[in-house]
């Protein structure tokens, strides 16, 4: 790895104030997400760009009232969901390969498991770089294709796709592939961020406690700070 990545390994973060998790199945990535986002949602006039951001009113829940919110999804449904949740948003409907904003706009890119979904990765992120401004960063998550459980997913996915759809629902995501920790500090340095990495336990993940192992955790966080 280059000297602009930088691996950091986090155990179980101490406990901090946290947003609604809906859903959102990983607090401790959770805890370790928004630790990397807070100063800048907590400061006035910041422009965030929510990159699918779903129905449930998006992945950010608190903002400070100057500041300025966009939801992005590609799914309609999904934005009028979360347009009816919050009516002083913004809310676009759009691909992340192909933003429909200007260069240098937004401060904060957010992008919380959705890498995994999306298939042209490369243009996600060299457009996450263009919409930026030039101290911008993007924070995001994803599953961790080293992991053993989703190493099958990953790698044997015709074989394990029907297999979830049939048990755990027919409307099972289309996955495009994961990528690894390397890959995503590589692509992002590639577009212009200087790249850290964290690797969060899931509370039940007992496979990769050891130290030699941190690295197949099941949950990648990921930040990348634009370089000036």
């Amino acid at each position: 790895m280059s000297g602009t990545e930088r691996l950091r390994v986090f155990e179980y973060p101490r406990a901090r104030k946290f947003w609604r998790l809906g859903r959102y199945r990983y607090p401790s990535s959770r805890w370790v997400f928004e630790g990397l986002c807070y100063k800048q949602l907590s400061s006035c006039h910041t422009k965030v760009l929510d990159v699918g951001c779903g129905g449930e009113g998006g992945s950010i829940r608190q903002l400070h009232p100057e500041s300025i919110y966009v939801g992005l999804d590609v799914n309609k449904n999904n934005l009028s969901k979360s347009k009816r949740l919050r009516p002083n948003a913004h809310f676009v409907s759009a691909s992340a390969a192909q933003l429909p904003f200007k260069k240098g706009i937004f401060d904060l890119v957010v992008f919380t498991s959705v890498l995994e979904h999306i298939e042209d990765k490369s243009s996600v992120f060299h457009e996450f770089a263009r919409v930026c401004t030039e101290s911008g960063s993007v924070v995001g998550t994803t599953t961790n294709p080293l992991n053993p459980a989703f190493f099958l997913d990953n790698y044997f996915g015709r074989i394990v796709k029907p297999l979830i759809s049939k048990f755990g629902g027919e409307h099972h995501y289309e996955r495009h592939g994961r990528l690894g920790p390397s890959k995503i500090a590589s692509q992002l340095n590639q577009s212009g961020f200087v790249t850290t990495l964290y690797f969060v336990p899931y509370p039940f993940d007992k496979i990769t406690t050891h130290a030699a192992l941190r690295i197949m955790k099941e949950v990648i966080v990921f930040k990348g700070v634009k370089e000036n």
